[in-house]
């Protein structure tokens, strides 16, 4: 295994599988912008690798992630010339905007692995991943609201395009904390495991995962995340295409043969 550490996070390769590492337990985990920085830089170097078939996320200590670092918050607040507005979009723009688009499109399936607090934007960063493996100790939060903010990071969209408007709503204008088993109810949690299981299981999962073809990982990904935003007929046509690029791989003779031959396949 190799590992990178950087502001706030660790990047570490185990063979297909990316482990992304948020490092600031003293903080329960929670961001300031140099952190983001290495984070979504994290992410661009393993979009691009193509040895890396799943990314697990999660946090270090009790906690995956409590949102940005207030104190950090409070400052660029006190240095601000008073225009709150322009510094709240900016900081958005530069900081809230960046890490969900780019999980969104990456090749790679994404598995937060959470305990304790998935709060503000640690919710976000959960959201943003194909899939959540919960501990029994994790609760979900968007608190924004009690700060007179609201959701960013993408909530507002993935929350609902996952739970429904009004589990969605309900969650995001009380600002009260979701436990991992109401979680999972409503659609929002994929599994939850106990506490002292959840490495063992969200390793179990992304082993499975990166035990499969590459392209048809990636062409089920982007089909399942552009399913909202099209018709029957358009989901038809880019499925065709998606089936195209899987046959013309040799991923597919080898799926093929396998079946047929009654082993387990050696995916490329």
């Amino acid at each position: 295994m190799t590992e990178r550490m950087t502001v706030g996070v660790i990047k570490e390769l185990d063979g297909p599988i990316a482990h992304l590492v948020l490092n600031r337990p003293e903080l329960r985990n929670a961001m300031n912008t140099p952190s983001l920085d290495v984070f979504v830089r994290h992410l661009r170097e393993i979009e691009q690798d193509p040895a890396i078939r799943c990314i697990i996320l999660r946090g270090v200590g009790k906690h995956f992630m409590a949102g940005a670092d207030m104190k950090a918050f409070k400052t660029d607040i006190d240095q601000s010339n008073g225009d709150l507005r322009s510094l709240f979009e900016e900081r958005v723009l530069r900081d809230g905007n960046r890490f969900p688009q780019l999980m969104e499109r990456m090749p790679q399936p994404i598995i937060a692995s959470v305990r304790g607090g998935v709060i503000g934007g640690g919710l976000a960063m959960a959201l943003a991943a194909d899939m959540i493996i919960a501990s029994d100790t994790a609760f979900f939060s968007a608190t924004q609201i009690n700060f007179g903010l609201l959701p960013d990071g993408g909530v507002t969209w993935n929350l609902t395009r996952l739970v429904g408007p009004r589990h969605a709503k309900k969650l995001m204008l009380l600002g009260e904390p979701m436990s991992a088993m109401e979680a999972e109810r409503i659609g929002l949690v994929s599994q939850v495991v106990p506490d002292a299981d959840l490495e063992s299981a969200t390793l179990e999962l992304a082993s499975k995962i990166a035990a499969k073809p590459r392209t048809s990982l990636n062409s089920i990904k982007q089909l399942v995340n552009e399913a909202p935003l099209t018709t029957m007929g358009e989901a038809l046509q880019h499925e065709a295409r998606r089936v195209g690029d899987c046959v013309s791989h040799q991923d597919f003779i080898e799926g093929l043969s396998a079946f047929l031959e009654k082993r387990k396949p050696n995916f490329a």
